[in-house]
């Protein structure tokens, strides 16, 4: 068995005792600039690394750049890219374009052949129908055959106006119908 005096004096003991204490610290400190150094050099290889890789990459661009085929590639997708931009205004332009044809169409289906037009005049949105008909009651069935016209899902006529005054004559009635239509119904 060993037995063991601590003769030193309070001061000694107290003076150890904190040279303990800073040599552990420095130990942790040491640990931790270990650890703060290995992070550093990750860092510095990851960087080295990607710029690596990037500078590879630039040198990979310019060799395909500088290639035939890549300039044929460049024009012809340029050339799509100018196709596209024509199609896309043309189809703006389809988009908006009223179809005054259609027009003519509807009015052809639908004029029996009791009525004779004398003359169609067109402004903006409305359009003047002037005629002859056999009778009073063909121009009520044109107007209400007008009235319920439908195309596109859209009702293409509004606002039918006979002129009462016309309507006096029972037979060869001459008459001015005055029709709204919707654009919508000629697109």
């Amino acid at each position: 068995m060993k037995i063991r005096f601590n003769l030193l004096p309070k001061k000694q003991k107290k003076h150890l005792y904190i040279q303990k204490i800073l040599r552990t610290i420095m130990e942790q400190e040491i640990h931790v600039m270990i650890l703060f150094l290995f992070l550093v050099v990750g860092l510095f290889s990851m960087s080295f690394i990607l710029t690596t890789e990037t500078n590879i990459m630039q040198e990979v661009k310019v060799k395909v750049v500088e290639q035939e085929q890549y300039k044929d590639i460049t024009e012809t997708h340029n050339k799509f890219k100018d196709i596209h931009k024509k199609i896309n205004s043309v189809n703006v332009l389809m988009n908006d374009h009223v179809k005054w044809s259609q027009l003519f169409v509807i009015l052809s289906e639908n004029i029996s052949e009791y009525v004779t037009v004398k003359s169609i005049k067109v402004n903006s949105n409305t359009i003047i129908i002037n005629g002859v008909a056999d009778t009073r009651e063909d121009v009520m069935d044109m107007k209400d055959m007008f009235s319920n016209i439908v195309y596109n899902d859209v009702n293409c006529f509004d606002s039918i106006i006979v002129p009462e005054t016309e309507l006096t004559v029972p037979v060869n009635l001459l008459f001015t119908m005055t029709l709204k239509i919707n654009l919508e119904c000629l697109k």
